[in-house]
């Protein structure tokens, strides 16, 4: 296993593993193999990086799942179980706050296992306020704030 890839690869990788978490498992695959084929020019290539960079991205999940599965394990992400809500939201408030996970792919899963106001964390109340925030915003680059914000939220609570 590797221990810790370079940047940027650390958060491709990130990214690919909260897309297979968010569902997104068709795009998971051409990320998977354009990761896998950039890993392999810059001097990284374990079996399970060369196996996935093998693969046609006209596979189906079903047949290149778990090679790509092995491949985000080697490289020293763990993919939770899809039983395992806690591991899995884990995983994307790491990709969020450190990963640059895309906003769109946090805002459900967030509202999704949101507790009532009265059993909230700090930290989730803090991101349903920036939300609200997010929502109200009119321009890009408010936009972008607001999601710095949100990101530096998470790094705080998870550092």
């Amino acid at each position: 296993m590797i221990e810790r890839l370079p940047e940027p690869f650390q958060g491709r990788l990130g990214r690919l593993a909260a897309a297979v978490v968010v569902g997104r498992r068709a795009t998971a695959i051409e990320q998977a193999i354009e990761l896998a084929c950039d890993l392999i020019s810059y001097g990284l290539a374990p079996q399970t990086v060369v196996d996935v960079a093998a693969l046609s991205p006209n596979e189906t999940w079903r047949e290149a799942g778990p090679i790509v599965l092995t491949m985000i394990e080697t490289l020293g992400i763990h993919v939770p179980d899809p039983t395992d809500n806690a591991a899995e939201w884990e995983l994307l408030l790491r990709a969020f706050g450190f990963w640059d996970l895309p906003v769109a792919d946090f805002y459900g899963p967030f509202l999704h296992q949101l507790p009532a106001w009265d059993k909230q964390s700090a930290m989730e109340r803090s991101i349903t306020r920036l939300l609200d925030e997010l929502d109200r915003e009119t321009t890009p680059a408010g936009k972008a704030a607001v999601v710095e914000r949100i990101r530096a939220t998470v790094r705080g609570a998870l550092e």
